[in-house]
C-alpha cells in the first residue's frame, strides 16, 4: 500500500509550481502571439494579426500597428562538448523548459544514478537546499520528453546546467 506524506510542504511546493507554471505559460502565450502577429505582417496578411483583431475590438478606430518585436533567440541550445545538440530550452524569468533531443528512460544510468538518484541525486539536492527551485520530469510514452525547472536565478542555472548537459551526453552515449 503507498503512503501518503502527511505534511503540507508537498502541497506547498506543489502549489508554488503550479503558480510557476501558470506565469510560464501565459508569457509563453504573449511570445506566441508575437511570433504569429509577425509571421502574418510578412506574409502580408494583417486580418490575422491577433493584436490588431483584439484593438479592433476593444476601440472603434485603432491606430496603426507598430511592428511587434520579436524575441532575440526564443530557443537556446544545450550542446555537448563535442557539440552534439543535446537539448534546447526556453527561460522565461526563472523557469526553463528543456526539451530533450536525446534519448533518456526512467532506467538510464545518468538520469537515475545521477540526475535524480543515486549518491549524487543533483537535483533533488539542490532542491532541498534550495526551496524556490523546484522540477518536474515529463516522460511521454516511457521516455523524458521535457524537463520543467522553476526558480533558478543565473547562478542556481549555471550550477545545473552543466551536470544536466553531463547526464545527457552520458545518455547519448550508453545502450538504452
Amino acid at each position: 500500500m503507498t503512503e501518503v506524506p502527511d505534511d503540507t510542504d508537498w502541497l506547498r511546493s506543489l502549489a508554488s509550481h503550479l503558480r510557476n507554471e501558470v506565469r510560464r505559460h501565459e508569457a509563453a502565450k504573449k511570445e506566441i502571439q508575437l511570433v504569429a502577429d509577425r509571421i502574418s505582417e510578412l506574409l502580408g496578411l494583417p486580418e490575422f494579426k491577433t493584436t490588431q483583431l483584439q484593438q479592433s475590438q476593444s476601440t472603434p478606430t485603432s491606430a496603426p500597428q507598430s511592428k511587434p518585436t520579436l524575441p532575440a533567440q526564443p530557443f537556446q541550445e544545450l550542446k555537448a562538448k563535442d557539440g552534439t545538440l543535446l537539448a534546447t530550452f526556453v527561460r522565461t524569468g526563472d523557469n526553463y523548459s528543456i526539451r530533450l533531443k536525446v534519448t533518456v528512460t526512467e532506467t538510464t544510468g545518468s538520469w537515475k544514478n545521477f540526475l535524480v538518484g543515486g549518491t549524487k541525486r543533483i537535483l533533488p539536492s539542490v532542491a532541498e537546499k534550495h526551496h524556490e527551485f523546484h522540477y518536474a520530469s515529463i516522460f511521454e510514452k516511457g521516455v523524458l520528453s521535457r524537463l520543467e525547472l522553476s526558480g533558478l536565478d543565473d547562478g542556481l542555472w549555471k550550477e545545473i546546467k552543466s551536470p544536466i548537459a553531463w547526464a545527457l551526453d552520458r545518455a547519448r552515449e550508453a545502450p538504452q
